[in-house]
């Protein structure tokens, strides 16, 4: 049996837009690795319950700032991206929901888009 590694790839607070309640909520994000899988965690806090996991089984597509500045249409629902700079937005598509994250910074947003990409990838080829 293949297991996540316990110690997150990558973990900080973004803002998420709300599936139901489209607002942007604070939330701890946490992307765990493993041989074979990855899972992309979401909490209230860093120690608070689990609120939401996307096992990247399931994505399709990793949304860098660039082209959510540019892109016009996303599957399953649109953002509502707030009055912050384009360079700090990012997006997680799955085949059957788009989550749209903030970031802190510019750099923020390129660290978690960079990793996220190397999680997919490592998915997309032992699938493969």
């Amino acid at each position: 049996q293949e297991s996540l590694c316990t110690m997150a790839t990558i973990s900080g607070f973004v803002e998420k837009q709300g599936k139901v309640n489209t607002g942007w909520k604070r939330r701890w994000l946490a992307l765990f690795t493993g041989v074979n899988e990855a899972v992309l965690q979401y909490h209230g806090n860093a120690d608070s319950p689990l609120k939401g996991v996307i096992d990247f089984k399931d994505v399709v597509e990793i949304v860098d700032s660039r082209a959510c500045a540019t892109r016009t249409t996303f599957p399953h629902t649109s953002p509502k991206w707030k009055n912050v700079p384009p360079s700090q937005r990012f997006a997680v598509i799955t085949s059957s929901r788009s989550y749209f994250f903030l970031a802190q910074s510019d750099m923020e947003a390129n660290k978690w888009v960079a990793k996220l990409k190397d999680a997919l990838e490592l998915c997309s080829q032992t699938s493969a």
